[in-house]
């Protein structure tokens, strides 16, 4: 599933990801699709039929959940041009797992309360819908935060700040729809690349690593990093 490269670029990050530092990085502006109604609206929507308390306004509730948690990722796909790589919302939220977008167990829930209502015909409770509600509106958050991340880390170098040399770096290219990673490892300039034209999972979970590479100039450490790194190459 990992491409063949993925496992020395590993160790290489566990050896010298502690000490380096994200020299510079490229930004750019994203192209967001013209919607009529972005993911906000629908969580306004569902919050205002959650005020209702009736079955009725429910069920909306749900169906406003649903829209805003699938405008949210088709909104991310067709921004990074990854339009193409989800035809359904079950294949959507396994990209957003897979990519470390959300947790695999709050998306767990959303699919549950789907299905509850769309093939159960089971009007949810209102305790069971607050906590829904508390789930999309997280979801849709961290996917924002995702996005934001990654405009501002389109290419990352990463270094010795003492010398100023590239030791590392990656680049995401939503026209290749591929993320890359170089590295240099004894002498030799070695790279790693995961398409969505060889395969979704593979570019899903270059992405995952992409986005903790991104966190990792500010906001985590190495070795926190590097544990989760392994964390998803093993589960994969």
């Amino acid at each position: 599933m990992w491409p063949s490269q993925y496992a020395s670029f590993l160790s290489f990050l566990e050896e010298t990801l502690e000490g380096h530092h994200l020299i510079d990085s490229t930004a750019f502006t994203l192209a967001f699709p013209t919607y009529d109604l972005m993911p906000f609206d629908y969580l306004d929507f569902a919050e205002a039929e959650l005020e209702k308390n009736t079955s009725a306004a429910r069920i909306n509730c749900i169906a406003h959940l649903k829209r805003a948690i699938e405008c949210e990722l088709d909104t991310f796909l067709q921004v990074f041009g990854l339009g193409s790589v989800a035809k359904n919302l079950p294949q959507k939220l396994q990209f957003a797992s897979d990519a470390g977008l959300f947790s695999s167990r709050s998306i767990g829930k959303l699919n549950k309360a789907r299905n509850k209502l769309e093939h159960e015909y089971a009007v949810p409770e209102s305790l069971e819908l607050e906590s829904y509600f508390d789930i999309a509106t997280g979801f849709v958050h961290s996917v924002e935060g995702s996005l934001y991340l990654l405009s501002q880390h389109n290419e990352m170098h990463w270094g010795n700040l003492a010398e100023l040399n590239h030791v590392f770096g990656g680049e995401f290219s939503s026209e290749k729809r591929e993320i890359s990673f170089y590295w240099q490892s004894e002498g030799q300039n070695l790279s790693v690349v995961f398409s969505s034209a060889t395969n979704v999972k593979q570019m899903a979970y270059g992405l995952h690593v992409y986005l903790l590479l991104c966190r990792a100039s500010t906001l985590l450490s190495a070795d926190y990093v590097v544990s989760k790194l392994k964390q998803i190459h093993t589960k994969s």
